[in-house]
């Protein structure tokens, strides 16, 4: 059975759902808590990443890596938008 496309729709799916989740905590007038989903998703990559490196496991899983996939994923697209969001509201400051 091919997956291919399924991968591709929940890919999707993740994305907007992490851009809208992001959109409505940097929107806000006082936006720390768009800070803190970036944030989460660093720690989400960077704990499987020193876990696999410091934790004896003798029956490896892609468990590991899948985790630190969707934490590097969310970090990137969440501080993408946060980015455009921020442009956004400098400009309309600005006029």
């Amino acid at each position: 059975m091919f997956n291919g496309p399924n991968i591709v729709i929940l890919a999707v799916i993740v994305f907007f759902l992490i851009a809208g989740l992001q959109l409505v905590l940097s929107m806000r007038r006082h936006g720390v808590l768009a800070y803190l989903l970036p944030t989460c998703f660093l720690f989400l990559a960077g704990y499987n990443l020193y876990k696999s490196l410091f934790v004896y496991n003798p029956h490896p899983t892609m468990a590991e890596g899948i985790y630190m996939a969707l934490g590097l994923f969310g970090f990137a697209s969440s501080t993408l938008i946060l980015l455009i969001c921020r442009v956004y509201q400098g400009r309309k400051a600005g006029e």
